[in-house]
C-alpha cells in the first residue's frame, strides 16, 4: 500500500526493500504497463531518503512510498 497518491508530475517513489532506501521511478513502458527504475544516484540519496519514509511512515514496511519532491529533484536517471 502508498500512503497517498503519488502525483502525475512526479512519479518518484522510495522503494524499501528490507535495509534499503532506493529512490526510484514509475517508467511506463507502454500503455497501462510500469517499470520500477532506480536512480542511478540512489545510494547517494539513500540516507535523505531513509530519513523522508521514517517522517511519513515511522518503520517502514517493504513498499512504494511516496519521494518529496526535493529529494525527487537531486534523483539522476540513466535516460537523462
Amino acid at each position: 500500500m502508498i500512503p497517498g497518491i503519488i502525483p502525475a508530475h512526479n512519479r518518484t517513489i522510495i522503494l524499501v526493500r528490507g535495509a534499503r532506501r532506493i529512490v526510484a521511478r514509475y517508467r511506463q513502458t507502454a500503455p497501462y504497463r510500469f517499470e520500477v527504475q532506480p536512480a542511478t544516484n540512489w545510494m547517494d540519496l539513500e540516507d535523505d531518503a531513509r530519513q523522508a519514509v521514517e517522517d511519513l511512515a515511522g518503520a517502514p514496511a517493504d513498499d512504494h512510498y511516496p519521494c518529496p519532491d526535493e529529494l525527487a529533484a537531486r534523483a539522476e536517471w540513466a535516460d537523462a
